[in-house]
């Protein structure tokens, strides 16, 4: 893995992942969680490869999908044949999640004969230190942005009421379990999910500024909405892609800052812990 994005739940991760993923070099994982499931479930021990392969498979969406399988449609192949494919390569030996994880990884470059393989998964900005162990090399990008704006959106999207519901803020924790939760009460009001944005941003932030200054650069979401050419130049010098004049052009046509939903925003109201929140993180 080259770099990965991480941030608060709905904070833009999507957005940039969606913006690299299109460079010619690059492709980006949209959510995986399962480096961090194995980790905490083998550490550096190694099993055996069929083991690890089905404990990937398991890990899951809110909604029941495989985030594998997921990946691995957005480049048209199908999951047991990639699973096939992989369980030969690896000839049931026994191996570590570092082995596993990287023959994903290069089968997934030799299918779309890409050469950069990257991770959009926000909530890995829990586990920098574990993923550091796997890729020494890793270069992180954490996303920063307004909580009151991640917060409605939050409360809008079925696996952050899940979470808000079941009281867990990181999707890494219930992610291989997650075709085994109970559907909980909607948790409706707006200050518990900025309450959820201000854990998650401490949390994430704290952990990114334990990485080396080089390897991990933070951007603002408004940042990038306002001013994309010169966020984009910025970011292929810190990620060293090659700066495709035709990939960048495209890219900064495609930005578009949605309207903020300021009904929504003024309806809330902030806890100390939150408002303490935005402040650190900027936002007034």
């Amino acid at each position: 893995m080259r770099f990965v994005i991480v941030g608060t739940g709905r904070c833009g991760t999507t957005f940039l992942r969606n913006i690299l993923s299109r460079h010619p070099d690059c492709f980006v994982c949209s959510e995986s969680y399962w480096h961090a499931v194995l980790l905490a479930k083998y550490g550096d021990s190694p099993a055996p490869a069929s083991q690890l392969l089905a404990d990937i498979e398991s890990v899951r969406f809110h909604d029941g999908r495989s985030t594998l399988d997921a990946n691995l449609r957005l480049i048209g192949t199908a999951l047991p044949e990639f699973l096939g494919d992989i369980t030969e390569s690896l000839a049931g030996r026994m191996v570590d999640v570092k082995t596993v994880c990287s023959a994903i990884e290069s089968e997934i470059l030799r299918r779309t004969r890409k050469t950069i393989f990257a991770d959009k998964t926000p909530h890995y900005g829990y586990h920098l230190a574990e993923l550091r162990r796997l890729s020494p090399d890793l270069k992180v990008v954490h996303v920063v942005r307004d909580g009151r704006d991640c917060a409605v959106s939050m409360s809008q999207h079925g696996g952050y009421q899940l979470l808000a519901g079941i009281g867990v803020d990181n999707w890494t924790q219930v992610a291989a379990v997650a075709d085994r939760l109970r559907e909980p009460p909607l948790v409706t009001d707006l200050g518990a999910y900025l309450d959820m944005w201000a854990r998650q941003a401490t949390q994430i932030s704290a952990a990114a500024r334990t990485c080396p200054e080089a390897a991990c650069l933070t951007v603002h979401y408004e940042t990038m909405v306002a001013q994309p050419i010169r966020f984009l130049r910025h970011m292929v010098d810190f990620l060293q892609l090659r700066g495709d004049p035709d990939w960048l052009a495209a890219a900064a046509a495609d930005v578009a800052a949605p309207p903020r939903p300021d009904a929504a925003i003024a309806a809330i109201s902030p806890s100390q812990y939150a408002l303490a929140a935005l402040a650190a993180h900027g936002y007034g």
